[in-house]
């Protein structure tokens, strides 16, 4: 991914940049004011409300009078961000001249990602930057569909800096690493465990999630909300994660009684927990004692928007006492925990402490987000470059990865466009729920073992039903141009009904890449785009 930083003066010098920023002013300042002074004509767009959250409305007076105030510019705020008067306007705006568009949560056509949309963005600047955080989950036509018709997109300095940090927190954590994983939603956060697992030294489930865990191995859990169909798949996960590292779950609750609450060791079936139990925030405390890496994932209480979770204050206390003075990292994701900790906490208790939205649960869960996916594309040039689709069918077996490794070596990364399938056989459940499940720690190992070797994985995709002839569907849909696939043996080989390498290699369009030897011939025949006939 290319930063505003590493673009020539050229480039910049007197160009129209439109800007999108996260509607805060002090962090979007920084972006702003080094384009400033390199008499850049900037564009500047944001969104305020939207999904989630506030309904939109027309940028207030106040935005941009905060915006030249900090800037020490007059800002010029138009009443529209596409159209005529917004053209001629960007048209006419001279070196050091900055013009603010309207709110772009107002327009269904950008959360739609709608081409015309994008096109009309893009007309109004010679350089795209994005350094908005709080929608680079989001598939917009602000941040995805403008990159696609201007020139130079680049990502600017505050994304990028956010980015690399929680990368290398969930990459390189300081051991030992503690995650402390709350709110609920197995479905998402599951994923996101799994991701963990490999890093993580100690683990501490609580919130909505942890009653989940707890009536999977057998216990009591009240009258908190269960997610019945999950507890199969937690059952797997607890084992797994028993052999990882230690997991700890909570040990007494906070529950309802009257107009009050009380503390109890064990639930009854009539109990309404609220919150996890004195003896539970001691106990995480003293994890959090020894850690180096600290990551606090969705609030501790059941539900954190009706009830205040108590101990989401306690911890944060403890944190804020321990930071400072220690050699810890601490890092809270979640719009759910910052909403919790926000209702008791002022900005003093979270200053020395990396605060992220909810997009950064998709990069912790090792999952691509739109935004950052479509500026890893050649900043300068490559917006022409047609690239070649490769099929990868996924089952997470060693030789599957081995198959990546040996790919990396021939294909031509900036054309390669891969394609990730993971296939539910009709013998599984038919689940949509569960094949996401099962299969994205598959997909995160494997998109990170292509990182490696600095390949993307462009799309990650599930389907249902026969194997083979779900690959070799697929495979015709993308008109792949080449086919990856791991295999045990070459006897595995042996084009029988049931072996599903064999039937693909049997009976695809293109080139199959099947296991270890062939890998050299096959792949070859990627390399400059020549594409010729099947090999084996």
């Amino acid at each position: 991914m290319v930063t505003i930083q590493q673009i020539p003066l050229e480039k910049i010098r007197g160009k129209r940049i439109l800007v999108l920023i996260d509607p805060n002013i002090e962090k979007a300042a920084r972006t702003l004011g080094s384009l400033i002074g390199k008499s850049a004509k900037l564009i500047v767009a944001t969104h305020v409300g939207g999904p989630g959250g506030q309904s939109p409305t027309k940028l207030k007076l106040d935005f941009p009078k905060e915006l030249s105030h900090t800037l020490g510019l007059r800002v010029r705020k138009l009443h529209d961000a596409v159209g005529w008067g917004v053209t001629r306007a960007v048209l006419e705006i001279k070196p050091g001249e900055i013009i603010l568009l309207e709110n772009l949560s107002l327009y269904p056509q950008d959360a739609a990602n709608e081409v015309a949309f994008a096109r009309q963005l893009a007309s109004l600047c010679d350089v795209f930057v994005d350094d908005a955080l709080e929608v680079w989950h989001r598939a917009l036509a602000s941040n995805v569909g403008i990159t696609r018709w201007t020139p130079i997109s680049v990502a600017g300095p505050w994304l990028a800096s956010r980015l690399k940090e929680l990368e290398d927190f969930c990459t390189n954590p300081t051991r030992p690493f503690l995650a402390i994983v709350g709110g609920g939603h197995i479905e998402s956060k599951l994923p996101l465990l799994y991701s963990l697992l490999p890093n993580i030294d100690r683990l501490f489930v609580g919130g909505a999630l942890a009653f989940s865990f707890l009536k999977a191995l057998g216990q009591e859990t009240g009258t908190a909300p269960i997610e019945v169909r999950f507890l199969g798949l937690i059952q797997d996960f607890v084992r797994k994660a028993e052999m990882h590292a230690e997991l700890a779950l909570p040990e007494d609750f906070i529950v309802r009684a009257g107009e009050g609450t009380r503390c109890v060791s064990a639930l009854s079936p009539t109990d309404v927990p609220v919150d996890i139990g004195v003896h539970s925030r001691a106990r995480l405390t003293d994890l959090m004692t020894g850690a180096h890496s600290i990551l606090w994932v969705g609030s501790l209480g059941v539900c954190a928007q009706e009830n205040r979770a108590t101990s989401d204050w306690e911890i944060l206390q403890q944190l804020y006492a321990a930071i400072p003075r220690r050699w810890q990292r601490a890092l809270l994701a979640g719009c759910e925990l910052l909403s919790s900790i926000s209702k008791t906490a002022d900005s003093s208790h979270c200053s020395h402490l990396s605060l992220f939205g909810d997009a950064a649960l998709s990069v912790i869960a090792g999952q691509r987000l739109p935004a950052i996916e479509a500026l890893h594309v050649d900043a300068v040039g490559a917006k022409d470059r047609v690239r070649k689709p490769v099929l990868l069918p996924i089952s997470g077996s060693h030789q599957t990865v081995e198959a990546v490794r040996l790919l990396s070596r021939h294909i031509d990364i900036e054309n390669a466009e891969i394609h990730l399938l993971y296939v539910q056989a009709d013998s599984q459940t038919n689940d949509d729920a569960g094949a996401r499940l099962l299969s994205q720690p598959i997909f995160t190992r494997l998109a990170h073992e292509l990182a490696r070797y600095g390949l993307t994985a462009h799309h990650q995709v599930i389907r249902h039903g026969d194997p083979a002839a779900q690959i070799l569907e697929y495979a015709n849909q993308i008109h792949a141009e080449l086919i990856v696939m791991g295999s045990c043996s070459s006897s595995e080989l042996n084009h029988g009904p049931y072996c599903v390498p064999g039937r693909v290699f049997d009976n695809a369009k293109c080139p199959v890449l099947i296991g270890h030897a062939a890998v050299d011939c096959l792949a070859a025949t990627l390399v400059n785009g020549q594409v010729s006939e099947k090999s084996g």
